[in-house]
């Protein structure tokens, strides 16, 4: 009777020590800290950012949406140390041309990704944060309803490792177009 369970208890034995390391692995990410994060990129009047505008004021002139105008925004949930990203968009068509023959005309169209992706790391050094954060949007200019020229395609992209303080807002971009910010609270739930 003994020899027929030793197969069985050979084959636990030897299945538990893949178990060991994902319990390991599930354990470390309990144990990390959850961040949230919210990402915006708006568009502010020059004339109505002062010279000496510090993150905090954008960020408050960014929530009060009669001087903002939100291109996008994004918030997320996010492990310390784990890698996060999002993304959505839509492909679309563009009329690119006319061509015209005895059988009429014919709109030449070719494809256009638009979308916002980011790929988001939080690390809890110390009393700051460091954030990896790889940002990218791309949208149309303006609309043209298919309509000759086709429209522009803006994009933004932006890339780095930052360090900022828990619940205080930093500014990670400024061009004449949009401005990027960013925000990380604990997450309390």
């Amino acid at each position: 009777m003994r020899r027929e369970l030793l197969p069985v208890f050979m084959l636990v034995v030897c299945s538990l020590a893949p178990c060991r390391e994902t319990l390991a692995q599930e354990n470390k990410a309990e144990s990390a800290r959850s961040f949230n994060v919210t990402i915006v990129e708006a568009r502010l009047s020059e004339q109505s950012v002062p010279s000496e505008a510090t993150a905090e004021m954008l960020w408050a002139m960014l929530r009060n949406s009669t001087q903002a105008d939100w291109i996008e925004s994004i918030q997320c949930t996010i492990l310390e140390g784990q890698r996060t990203n999002v993304k959505f968009g839509r492909t679309v068509s563009v009329v690119t041309g006319i061509t015209e023959s005895q059988f009429g005309q014919t709109r030449n169209l070719t494809e256009k990704s638009l979308g916002t992706g980011v790929s988001l790391t939080v690390e809890l050094t110390g009393e700051e944060i460091g954030l990896m954060i790889d940002y990218q949007a791309s949208r149309f200019s303006s609309d043209n309803n298919g309509e000759l020229p086709p429209p522009e395609v803006e994009s933004n992209q932006y890339t780095s490792i930052v360090k900022l303080k828990l619940g205080m807002p930093k500014l990670l971009s400024s061009t004449p177009k949009s401005r990027l910010m960013v925000l990380i609270d604990s997450d309390t739930n």
